[in-house]
């Protein structure tokens, strides 16, 4: 799968010293913001929890949005990254699929859908970088996936690749956005584990079942 004419999203600093500060203020803060949320969390409330005072945060970031949206673009990165080893290590594409997927629930069961809500609503640069991610990066990689298990001879053959790569896209915001249809029903890891089963026997071959069937699941 070729996936290079998508960059990695956060570019380097050109300090060392400031790269190790800037990755030390990004991963301590996503910690808090997990366990407080976003909007009724201060940049005062920042400092106090990383026992820095403002004027070295402000080192590194301008404001509040700033610093949500560097958080997004560096987790965007990194799931990237992870995406293409796993792509070139995966046996086959079940492999690959169940592999990537295993991440992405891991990452959504850490993550209260009051920070998806909150992204959504009040931070819209970082909620469009997540969806520039979905609809152009995931899309390529779904597509990527399903030729290759074509080839492989582990989905079946009369697939419409865009198709099937549309509707697997298009579900995602349905499985995790406060207010979609599986709002209150379902976690969106949950969820997600039970999509990526549908998609998965939607899917496979006789070939690919036999598979998927002896394969570890989410």
């Amino acid at each position: 799968m070729n996936l290079e004419k998508f960059p990695l999203l956060f570019s380097k600093q050109k300090a060392k010293a400031s790269m190790f500060g800037m990755e030390q203020i990004l991963s301590k803060c996503e910690q808090y913001f997990m366990r407080n949320g976003l909007k009724s969390t201060t940049m005062d409330d920042v400092c106090r929890f990383m026992g820095i005072s403002k004027k070295t945060l402000y080192q590194f970031i301008d404001q509040k949005s700033d610093l949500i949206y560097r958080i997004v673009q560096r987790r965007v990165h990194e799931e990237q990254k992870m995406a293409k080893v796993i792509t070139l290590e995966s046996e086959n594409a079940i492999d690959e699929l169940l592999r990537i997927s295993r991440q992405v629930h891991e990452k959504l069961q850490q993550t209260p859908p009051s920070i998806l809500y909150d992204l959504q609503k009040y931070y819209h640069r970082s909620w469009e970088l997540m969806e520039e991610h979905r609809k152009h990066f995931v899309a390529a990689m779904i597509k990527a996936n399903i030729e290759r298990g074509i080839e492989e001879g582990l989905y079946r053959n009369d697939l419409q690749t865009d198709i099937v790569t549309a509707i697997f896209t298009s579900a995602i915001p349905a499985l995790v956005e406060e207010g979609s249809v599986i709002d209150n029903a379902f976690t969106p890891s949950e969820a997600y584990r039970v999509f990526i089963d549908y998609h998965i026997r939607g899917i496979a071959s006789e070939k690919g079942m036999e598979v998927y069937g002896g394969s570890v699941k989410i």
